[in-house]
């Protein structure tokens, strides 16, 4: 790792105590971005945007297109569980 690397590492430590401090949900949106990173690492080695071959573009509109999926997923399941719960046969008694 570079000085500069290090240096931004530690600065980064900082910035995240800092936000710890303050409260709120900021720490776990950046574990989530960090558990991303380190997944990615892990599959495809170290992220080298000048050396990538990749079409992030390309692969950005796919993913957008995925999590519309998965929402579409999610807000059909809760529906369904509404519905269930709405309509649950287990508490009816026999008419």
């Amino acid at each position: 790792m570079t000085v500069d690397r290090l240096a931004l590492a530690y600065s980064i430590g900082y910035r995240v105590k800092r936000l710890a401090a303050v409260g709120g949900d900021a720490v776990e949106v950046l574990d989530g971005f960090l558990a991303r990173l380190e997944l990615g690492a892990e599959r495809y080695g170290a992220l080298d945007l000048a050396n990538n071959p990749r079409n992030r573009e390309s692969e950005a509109d796919e993913e957008q297109a995925d999590y519309g999926v998965y929402k579409a997923f999610q807000r059909i399941s809760a529906r369904r569980r509404e519905a269930h719960d709405r309509f649950d046969l287990s508490t009816t008694e026999d008419v």
